[in-house]
């Protein structure tokens, strides 16, 4: 990448704060409504290729917010 002029990169790194959820899998994006409570939309749960949409609020004292943007930040940092 480093080697390249033009290129975009998604690090994966989650915001803290509000943000919008964004899958393909349907039972994951309904674990995360039934932890939440938050309104959901989705197009079938029960198959494996449902998609879902669901706002969430990462928080900095969360250890696995905390453990997922840490991951998302070593990937940035690698010298690819």
């Amino acid at each position: 990448m480093n080697k390249t002029d033009y290129i975009v990169m998604d690090s994966g790194c989650v915001p803290f704060g509000e943000a919008t959820v964004m899958t393909g899998d349907g039972p994951a994006i309904h674990d995360l409504y039934a932890l939440t409570g938050n309104k959901w939309s989705n197009t079938d749960v029960e198959l494996e290729c449902g998609s879902g949409v669901l706002p969430f609020t990462y928080l900095m004292s969360n250890p696995i917010h905390s453990v997922q943007w840490a991951m998302g930040l070593e990937i940035l940092l690698l010298d690819v």
